[in-house]
């Protein structure tokens, strides 16, 4: 008998255990299963009325559901009715699988929120001719790379470029021939750069180059470097009804240097707008340099 009273107390035992663990653990995934309310209702707060409000204020009713669920399997255990937890079981299964589908669901449109902004995002910084950067994106970009360099005391230049005569470019061959001339000239002087420096449509024919990490002689150097290339490119063949004309195209460089703390963007851009008037007043196709960084050397 006592045999039998022991085998009884460890089937007992092994019951108990049985029901516990399981209890542990659904209590377990409601604790988590609560916590992931706070960010929901967050986003609820946050997010603008309209349809994507709406589906998270559902997926936190079906959260809300699911715990029900789980909280009424935890507390019944082994008392519950056997026909309940028949229902009960396949119910919170079938809610997970819902609430599954509907992040799944979520996850897709908010990627494709994403891939829509980063191209609303790209166009308002971005010149649509040339696929340079804008002027606005520019002025932004001086203020902060002037202030990144007073902070870390490191050399910063600019480069204002303009396309000589380009005006006669428009007159013999049409604007499109000078569109697709200027589109061209961007795409050059962005692969004749480095990929940290900033390449930006300053206005009309004009293109800005931010020179990160370069001092005056740096400077003067890539500015060079940048005329000779343009002069030995054929940018547009093909022009207009002949396929053997050729639009060739020089530029003027204008080259800037930061001075140190007390200087600032607007003072930077102007020097290398005045060293870009130099360099076409003395003939276009070549460089001058600021004369502050002139009479610094």
């Amino acid at each position: 008998m006592s045999g039998c009273g022991n085998r009884e107390r460890w089937v007992n035992g092994m019951q108990d255990t049985y029901y516990t663990s399981p209890n542990m653990v659904v209590l377990l995934g409601t604790a988590l299963l609560i916590g992931s309310l706070y960010p929901v209702c967050r986003l609820v707060v946050e997010l603008p009325a309209g349809e994507v409000r709406r589906q998270w204020r559902l997926l936190g009713a079906m959260i809300v559901c699911v715990i029900g669920g789980y909280i009424t399997y935890a507390i019944g255990g082994a008392e519950t009715n056997v026909i309940l937890k028949g229902l009960l079981v396949p119910l919170v299964l079938f809610l997970g699988g819902c609430f599954v589908l509907a992040v799944a669901m979520m996850s897709l449109r908010t990627a494709h929120d994403v891939r829509r902004m980063s191209v609303l995002e790209r166009e308002t910084v971005t010149d649509p001719l040339t696929g340079l950067y804008n002027r606005r994106y520019l002025d932004n970009r001086i203020k902060e790379e002037v202030a990144r360099a007073q902070r870390h005391v490191i050399p910063l230049s600019l480069l204002l470029i303009d396309i000589d005569h380009f005006k006669q470019v428009n007159d013999q061959w049409g604007h499109p021939v000078g569109d697709d001339a200027l589109a061209a000239l961007g795409r050059l002087l962005s692969g004749a750069v480095r990929t940290e420096d900033v390449v930006a449509r300053y206005g009309g024919e004009e293109i800005a180059i931010i020179a990160l990490n370069s001092a005056a002689p740096v400077a003067a150097v890539l500015a060079e470097r940048l005329c000779r290339t343009v002069e030995h490119t054929v940018l547009v063949s093909g022009a207009g009804t002949s396929e053997r004309a050729e639009v060739r195209l020089t530029i003027s460089v204008g080259v800037a240097t930061l001075q140190g703390q007390a200087d600032d963007a607007k003072r930077l851009t102007c020097r290398a707008d005045a060293a870009l008037y130099e360099a076409k007043s003395e003939g276009r196709n070549r460089v001058a340099v600021s004369r502050a960084q002139e009479n610094s050397r």
